[in-house]
């Protein structure tokens, strides 16, 4: 009985599993697939709100389905920029937002802060969220090639394009 039991077990979990390798290589079949579909037949992007939504969707699924794989990040990268290109802030955002909680290691983590701060700032107009953002990636990645910008961006939060342009012009005729 012991060892029909274990048999059972066994048997499960390799079913189980193989599903579950076949169900991971469909899903990522038909990202590429969908993400094939942006493009037409010259490799020129071309937008389609659909299949954008379709992908950003499927790049979800996927990241929910297997949080640990390592194309889990990926995907969802790709989902907030696909989010941004499709004018979807909000949704971008909290994206970037789970891939900063759920994947601190991951190397587009400090991108992800960066561009919620961003889109905070250009997209959203919270100010107040957006200097948040930016003061952790500085805090948080004092070395990182985006910390400059981050740093302008902090320093311009809510002025002008003309009270900036004024400002530039002060600090040159200064240095005359």
């Amino acid at each position: 009985m012991y060892k029909y039991v274990i048999g059972i077990i066994v048997t499960c979990s390799l079913v189980w599993g193989c599903q579950t390798g076949n169900s991971k290589a469909k899903m990522q079949e038909s990202i590429k697939k969908e993400e094939q579909g942006l493009y037409s037949s010259t490799g020129q992007y071309v937008y389609d709100a659909k299949k954008a939504s379709q992908l950003i969707e499927l790049y979800k699924a996927y990241a929910k389905s297997f949080p640990k794989d390592s194309l889990a990040p990926d995907y969802l990268f790709k989902s907030a920029e696909m989010s941004v290109a499709s004018k979807k802030y909000i949704e971008a955002n909290k994206v970037y937002e789970q891939i900063i909680l759920e994947y601190p290691s991951y190397k587009k983590t400090p991108v992800s802060l960066f561009m919620e701060g961003f889109n905070y700032e250009n997209n959203l107009y919270d100010l107040a969220k957006a200097r948040v953002c930016y003061e952790k990636f500085i805090q948080l990645y004092p070395t990182h090639k985006l910390r400059e910008a981050a740093e302008i961006s902090l320093s311009h939060l809510g002025k002008s394009a003309d009270d900036i342009v004024k400002e530039f012009e002060a600090k040159q005729s200064a240095t005359k």
